[in-house]
């Protein structure tokens, strides 16, 4: 049986086999909870990816002509979006149970 921070490590580990480093940056944990039937771990990790960032400048560049075309004022701030997938576990032998976007 798989205590929290087997699960984390497991799931981390899945994680980094499954997304190759090259598309995300700065991982994080942000949370870890039981199943109510206590079978799985559900553990939650952010992400920044910057495949993903190019794009979305584009967005936040166009936004910030719209803000200032508006109101005059050119203080928006830049925020880098992260991105969440919940990794799930078995609490008995640390299997994939699933992965999902939070």
């Amino acid at each position: 049986m798989l205590d929290v921070k087997e699960a984390v490590k497991t799931a981390l580990q899945i994680f980094g086999e499954l997304f190759p480093s090259e598309i995300y940056q700065d991982l994080r944990l942000e949370e870890v909870d039981v199943t109510n039937d206590h079978q799985d771990w559900r553990v939650t990790v952010s992400y920044r990816n910057p495949d993903m960032e190019d794009e979305l400048r584009v967005k936040r560049e166009e936004n910030k002509n719209a803000f200032a075309a508006l109101t005059g004022k050119t203080g928006v701030s830049e925020v880098h979006p992260r991105h969440y997938k919940a990794i799930t576990v078995s609490v008995l032998d640390g299997s994939l149970m699933a992965i999902r976007n939070v």
